[in-house]
């Protein structure tokens, strides 16, 4: 780990939040640099984590959704 590691410029960050701010594109372009080629270790990390931000809601959404759905069979 000698490498030194580039520190992302205002301009770098600009780019990044408007490419995630199109829908679909930022789905892939986040699984894209999360997951895939040699990326600077900043934005690794930062697709990571806006991925689970964008997955957890998801996954309570679907845990309320499927309470519901089992409480209105609970009762017919």
């Amino acid at each position: 780990m000698n490498e030194e590691i580039k520190v992302q410029s205002v301009g770098d960050w600009f780019i990044t939040l408007l490419l995630i701010s199109i829908p679909l594109v930022n789905i892939i372009i986040l699984l894209l640099w999360a997951f895939g080629g040699d990326y600077d270790i900043n934005r690794r990390n930062f697709a990571k984590a806006a991925l689970l931000w964008m997955i957890i809601p998801i996954a309570l959404a679907m845990a309320f959704v499927s309470c519901g759905l089992a409480s209105m069979l609970f009762y017919i």
